[in-house]
C-alpha cells in the first residue's frame, strides 16, 4: 500500500477510540491524515484515571483536495481507516458489510454526472454553469454527518453511506440550491458585463456641450427675428391689426 493512501496512526487510534467509546464521531476529510502526513502529526499529553500523564499523537489536519483525483485518493485513505479499523474490531456489526467498493462507489457518486459532473445548459445546449469542486466538498462533508449519524443510530455503515447518498433533503439543501443560486449569479454578472459602458464626461466635452448650446441659442435668436425678451403687438391702438415687421424696425426696413 502507497504512504498517500496508507491510514496514519494518529487516525487509526481516533478511530479505534470511537468503537471503543461506543459513539461515531464525524471526521473531515482532512482529518483522515497518510503516512506521507505521518510528521505533521502533533503530540498531545494525557492524563488517565490512575493519574499517569501518557504521550500520544494528536488530531492533526491535512491539506483539503484541489481536484479531483486528490478527492478520489482522499476517499481511498478514508476506506482504508474503516476497513483497518475492521480488521481490528471483527465483532462490531455497524463494520461488518463494508469492503473496498463500499468507497469506490462512494467516489463515483461524488465524481459522477450527478454531482461533481452535474452541468446546466441553456436552450441552444451550452454549457451555462458547473458545480465547484468546494461545493462538492461541502456537501460531501454532510453526507457523512448524516451516515455517522444512523451509525450511531445502530445502522451498519455501507447501508447507513447508501442512504445519506440517496437523501434528497440534504442533496437538495447543501448542494442543488447553492449550486443553482451561484449559477443565477454568474448569469447576471455576465448580462451586466456585456452591456456598452456609458461614455464618461470629460472637461473637453462639457466645454463642446456649452459651445453647442450657445451656438443654438443664438440661431434661435436670428431665427426669431431677434424678438427674445421683447412684447409682440398685434394690434394698433385704435384697434386695427398690424403685421409682424411692425414689431422690429429692422425686419421693416429690409
Amino acid at each position: 500500500m502507497e504512504d498517500k493512501v496508507a491510514p496514519a496512526s494518529g487516525t487509526l487510534e481516533q478511530l479505534f477510540e470511537q468503537v471503543e467509546a461506543g459513539e461515531w464521531k464525524n471526521m473531515s476529510l482532512v482529518q483522515f491524515m497518510s503516512r506521507d502526513d505521518q510528521d505533521a502529526e502533533p503530540l498531545a499529553a494525557v492524563i488517565d484515571r490512575s493519574g499517569v500523564v501518557k504521550i500520544k499523537k494528536g488530531h492533526g489536519e491535512s491539506a483539503p483536495p484541489k481536484s479531483p483525483e486528490e478527492l478520489r485518493q482522499k476517499i481511498k485513505l478514508m476506506g482504508h481507516c474503516y476497513l483497518m479499523t475492521q480488521l481490528k474490531y471483527p465483532n462490531r456489526v455497524v463494520l461488518r458489510d463494508i469492503n473496498p467498493y463500499t468507497f469506490n462507489k462512494y467516489a463515483d457518486y461524488l465524481m459522477g454526472e450527478h454531482v461533481l459532473g452535474l452541468k446546466a445548459k441553456d436552450a441552444k445546449g451550452e454549457v451555462v454553469a458547473a458545480a465547484h469542486l468546494d461545493l462538492v466538498l461541502s456537501y460531501e462533508a454532510q453526507v457523512r454527518k448524516l451516515m455517522t449519524k444512523k451509525m450511531n443510530d445502530g445502522i451498519s455503515m455501507a447501508v447507513a453511506m447508501e442512504e445519506a447518498m440517496q437523501d434528497t433533503t440534504v442533496k437538495e439543501r447543501y448542494f442543488l440550491t447553492p449550486a443553482a443560486l451561484t449559477a443565477a449569479a454568474s448569469r447576471e454578472d455576465l448580462r451586466l458585463k456585456s452591456r456598452s459602458p456609458k461614455r464618461a464626461r470629460t472637461p473637453e466635452r462639457d466645454r463642446g456641450d456649452d459651445r453647442n448650446k450657445k451656438g443654438k441659442g443664438k440661431r434661435g435668436n436670428r431665427g426669431k427675428g431677434g424678438l427674445a425678451g421683447k412684447t409682440l403687438h398685434t394690434r394698433t391702438p385704435d384697434g386695427r391689426e398690424i403685421c409682424f415687421p411692425w414689431n422690429n424696425k429692422d425686419l421693416s426696413e429690409v
